[in-house]
């Protein structure tokens, strides 16, 4: 199953265009706060964060990323506006 996925993943990186991390213009104590408080998980804050500022289109499936007014890329129902 991993090579199914890594096969698929490669296709997907073929046409992607690499990004610098951003993480300097995260507010990462912000987040941490967030995390202590059991609102969210940590890494998927980090994701929200940098997709914000960066702009960038998040690929995903998982339904932690509903209303983090992101731009997303899903074929997952839950995720799609009504």
């Amino acid at each position: 199953m991993a090579a199914k996925i890594a096969r698929k993943a490669e296709k997907i990186l073929d046409k992607c265009d690499l990004t610098e991390s951003g993480l300097t213009s995260v507010n990462l104590r912000g987040i941490v706060r967030e995390y202590a408080a059991g609102e969210s998980d940590f890494n998927d804050q980090v994701l929200a964060e940098l997709c914000k500022t960066k702009e960038l289109i998040l690929v995903t499936h998982d339904t932690d990323f509903s209303g983090d007014n992101l731009t997303i890329l899903t074929a997952n129902r839950r995720l799609l506006p009504e």
